[in-house]
């Protein structure tokens, strides 16, 4: 169908309220209309695209099927990236093609449209969150700047050739913050000269993170996979260091144990944290000490 019909009709269905619902109806009713699963409506100057097309065309003939079928888009990811916050991600395609295609489109989750080229090899981009954020590049890669936790989702890249048929393509982005500095602590269950017992913590307040507590005495454990850490020492000094991590950060925070039982942040501060039955120990000692004065 030429430009101006097609630009007609689609006026004329908007005004006959046909697809008042929403833009993406208005592509549904065209694609049933003209046949055609791909096009760009001149005036609207709105790109359309139909992956679940009617069944039946006019005067109730079977029109073509799509290849951009609902149930291809819900399939597992052929690939996945990660990213960091206001960071940059790019999604490319599983398999770098040299096969021309007629429309390229991407979409989230398979409803959001981001980019579009069309046939003539001209890009758009749709004015939404991702405004200004994202760069549509020649080997159907799609950039995304400035990444926000909530762009974590799943994206379609769509690829027709001139014949109307396609292929999806599914890719996975993850986004996660960088990880901050973790904050460590010391608390003493026994401390006496001889023996030094107590808990080490470590937190940084993001999800998705894994706690690795490292110490290079301790060689009947290198690395253990928790937040707390529960130890029992001699006179030796010693230096506990807790990483965190993510898949696109680390950091780490370190505590330094001395005799009897006294614990330090690599900053020097104090961060030991006597609990109550030590202090109620201590209290009955010295009661003791004093009866026996």
């Amino acid at each position: 169908m030429p430009p101006k019909a097609l630009s007609n009709l689609a006026l004329n269905t908007a005004r006959d309220g046909a697809a008042t619902a929403s833009l993406g109806t208005l592509c549904q009713h065209l694609s049933t209309l003209t046949g055609n699963n791909l096009f760009l409506i001149p005036k609207l100057n709105f790109p359309c695209l139909s992956v679940n097309p009617s069944p039946l065309g006019q005067a109730g003939q079977a029109a073509p099927v799509s290849t951009f079928s609902a149930a291809q888009a819900r399939q597992k990811p052929s690939s996945e990236v990660v990213g960091a916050v206001h960071g940059v991600a790019y999604l490319s395609p599983s398999l770098q093609s040299t096969v021309s295609y007629h429309e390229v489109h991407w979409r989230r989750n398979d409803t959001l449209n981001l980019a579009i080229r069309d046939s003539s090899g001209k890009v758009w981009y749709r004015n939404n969150s991702y405004r200004g954020r994202l760069e549509l590049f020649p080997n159907n890669t799609l950039k995304i700047s400035r990444l926000q936790k909530n762009d974590s989702s799943m994206y379609q890249l769509y690829l027709e050739d001139e014949m109307g048929k396609g292929l999806i393509e599914n890719v996975l982005l993850t986004v996660y913050e960088l990880v901050p500095k973790p904050t460590v602590k010391a608390k003493v269950v026994m401390g006496n000269p001889e023996r030094c017992e107590a808990t080490l913590e470590c937190s940084v307040g993001l999800e998705g993170v894994t706690y690795e507590w490292i110490s290079p005495s301790q060689f009947q454990w290198d690395r253990v996979s928790a937040s707390e850490l529960h130890v029992s020492l001699n006179t030796s000094p010693d230096t506990y260091t807790c990483r965190v991590s993510n898949p696109v950060s680390s950091n780490n925070a370190s505590l330094i144990y001395r005799h009897p039982c006294s614990w330090t942040d690599e900053s020097s501060s104090a961060t030991s944290c006597t609990t109550t039955s030590v202090l109620v120990a201590l209290a009955l000692q010295l009661l003791l000490l004093l009866a026996l004065a």
